[in-house]
């Protein structure tokens, strides 16, 4: 099952603050390069992203990548028609498979924004998905990747993780030597982020190597939310190293409310509640979380990320 038919895509607050710190960070590119970005997701039946970005950007050829995995062919018949009919703006392109047959009809020699929003665990196939990027990638870009913080039922055992698969797995991706400890349950996520960042820097470095380039991919920040899931997404940019604007690229990558690590997870809202902290926005951050009886935590990053937060209302026709 997709999670499209689990879950409402538009009522995620947490995830549209990302897609609002994302939106800055391609516009400044843009500005920066000045040129237009195109854009390359995993719509899903609802088409979040794409309305997101098409309203808050200038975007230029916009595609969506949904797996229809469906055997019997009556009901991808009947699936791909709920994707064609739910598609929101007419300059979607839908390629209906997986990633890796899709890949080589994306316009790599562009400038794109891609954003592989994958519904599960963090597995191998995500690294071959981010090397096939980088191996036919020309021009500047914007990658992300986004997957759960759960362990995928490819690793898991009777002793929760399946460590010895996960080891000969990933090995073949590690810069250094790995064991069976790397892969606890309470290391599985960190010691993959380490593995993927090593292995498409040393991937990258070799490229260049063989092809004469001098291109450099560069870690922008790593995402922390939970509109129910925990999630995690990491960014990168693909930078044209020694070109006039690469630099600034650079520093616009530094300045960025992306860089490093962001965690948007906060407690969940009421209205009301939303009100109040806006009405105390000047008031000391100790005060108001017990006077509200929520978490400092939160309290700080509502007023950090407050224009970025949805309103959900309630219209009775």
């Amino acid at each position: 099952m997709n999670s499209y038919e689990k879950v409402n895509y538009k009522l995620r607050p947490q995830k549209r603050i990302e897609r609002a710190l994302m939106a800055c960070l391609v516009n400044d590119f843009s500005a920066i390069l000045n040129k237009n970005f195109n854009y390359i997701g995993m719509g899903s039946l609802y088409f979040a992203d794409f309305i997101f970005f098409n309203r808050q950007c200038n975007i230029n050829k916009m595609i969506s990548i949904e797996a229809i995995t469906d055997l019997d062919p009556d009901i991808c018949k009947k699936k791909k028609k709920r994707f064609y009919i739910n598609r929101p703006i007419e300059k979607i392109n839908l390629l209906l498979d997986y990633t890796y047959n899709v890949l080589d009809r994306i316009p790599h020699n562009e400038n794109n924004f891609i954003w592989f929003d994958y519904d599960g665990g963090f597995e191998k196939y995500m690294i071959e998905d981010m090397k096939n990027l980088i191996l036919n990638a020309t021009e500047t870009s914007i990658y992300a990747i986004t997957f759960n913080t759960f362990i995928p039922d490819t690793y898991k055992s009777r002793k929760e993780v399946n460590t010895k698969k996960c080891v000969n797995d990933f090995s073949p991706y590690a810069t250094y030597s790995l064991d069976e400890n790397m892969f606890t349950k309470s290391k599985y996520i960190d010691s993959v982020i380490d593995i993927i960042k090593s292995f498409l820097k040393e991937f990258l470095r070799e490229q260049n190597e063989v092809n004469g380039t001098n291109h450099v991919l560069e870690f922008t920040g790593k995402i922390v939310y939970q509109d129910g899931i925990k999630m995690i997404t990491l960014l990168w940019a693909f930078i044209k190293e020694g070109e006039e604007n690469s630099t600034m690229i650079r520093d616009t990558i530094r300045s960025s409310e992306l860089f490093g690590n962001t965690d948007l997870s906060m407690e969940i809202l009421t209205v009301f509640e939303k009100q109040l902290l806006d009405r105390r926005v000047n008031r000391d951050i100790d005060d108001t979380s017990n006077r509200l009886g929520l978490d400092k935590d939160t309290v700080e990053k509502y007023y950090k990320y407050a224009k970025y937060i949805p309103e959900y209302t309630e219209v009775i026709i």
